[in-house]
């Protein structure tokens, strides 16, 4: 017959023996999560990448649409001028 020593000490190992399982799933839990938050941070600086990719690629773009006003701008002078030559000629 156990003592009510031995009892507690069986039901204090049974306890700790539960804990122990319990601490080992949230220790595997906790690295999960750990590594989904690596990937997470990962796709957010491939993300960062791709907008500041695309905030260049804007100003470009915006660069390229003043060019092009520029360029039309000087096109319409210049077939003004030339128009007005024209006339100047057959006057």
């Amino acid at each position: 017959m156990e003592s009510p020593f031995e009892q507690r000490l069986r039901q204090l190992i049974s306890e700790y023996r539960v804990l122990k399982q319990a601490n080992a799933a949230m220790d595997r839990e906790v690295a999960d999560q750990a590594r989904t938050i690596r990937e997470l941070e990962s796709m957010c600086q491939r993300l960062r990448r791709q907008v500041d990719e695309m905030d260049k690629d804007r100003f470009v773009i915006k660069q390229l649409r003043d060019e092009r006003k520029t360029i039309r701008k000087k096109l319409e002078s210049a077939l003004s001028r030339l128009n007005a030559l024209e006339q100047e000629l057959l006057s």
